[in-house]
């Protein structure tokens, strides 16, 4: 089922999701209150036609917590290696729902948010949202979309496609989220195992890399 989602994922997914940035831009599939439900009505958006071809893919709820990449441009065959939260699905929510109630103090606070402000914010709910990696497809697209969600309530926009539309930023991009989300699991396991001895190595291996804070402000545009 991986593969076959993979035969999607540089087509239909990335048409969907270029569907519904557009849908956020003119006011539609937005809103000023984040919260689980928000964010898997995106997941399955951009999902949909898997969906339907298979009603079984909607192990929505990721079961692994652990993905090796292979790159095709960077990593000199090293390719990048990262380690989600382990923790129960329930658990994994509250986390979410942790991160959605500081955005959504933001909304409603109407308080205007500087470029810099927007940006730290983004970066740690993209981080956060990250590790938790509670859906089995398309957790960074749907991060990605959701966070347009909040830009464009702030008056910005991230156009997310300057990222998406060249192949080695889209891998840089991604040893930038592995080694934050890494960091996390790092500092937050109880107990060592061999996939995060190889998150540790990844880290060290890319601890000179473009910071993910440089991708997320690349992206970033004032309306």
């Amino acid at each position: 089922m991986h593969d076959f989602y993979n035969d999607y994922e540089s087509n239909y997914i990335s048409s969907r999701f270029d569907e519904l940035s557009k849908k956020m831009r003119l006011g539609d599939f937005r809103t000023h209150n984040f919260n689980v439900d928000y964010f898997a009505k995106i997941n399955s958006f951009l999902l949909q036609a898997l969906f339907d071809l298979n009603n079984d893919l909607y192990l929505s709820r990721n079961t692994y917590n652990y993905k090796h990449r292979s790159f095709s441009y960077v990593g000199y065959g090293f390719g990048s290696h990262v380690v989600y939260s382990d923790k129960s699905y329930s658990e994994r929510e509250k986390k979410c729902a942790e991160c959605f109630d500081k955005l959504n103090k933001i909304n409603k606070s109407k308080s205007e948010l500087s470029s810099n402000e927007l940006l730290s914010l983004s970066a740690q709910a993209f981080t956060a949202l990250d590790h938790v990696h509670i859906f089995a497809f398309a957790n960074g697209a749907t991060i990605k979309l959701l966070l347009n969600s909040f830009a464009l309530n702030n008056n910005f926009e991230f156009q997310w496609n300057k990222l998406n539309n060249d192949p080695v930023d889209q891998e840089l991009f991604c040893i930038a989220r592995d080694r934050e989300v890494n960091a996390i699991s790092l500092n937050t396991s109880l107990c060592k195992s061999k996939e995060l001895d190889l998150a540790e190595k990844n880290n060290k291996f890319y601890k000179n890399g473009i910071p993910l804070n440089s991708f997320i402000q690349s992206a970033l545009i004032i309306q």
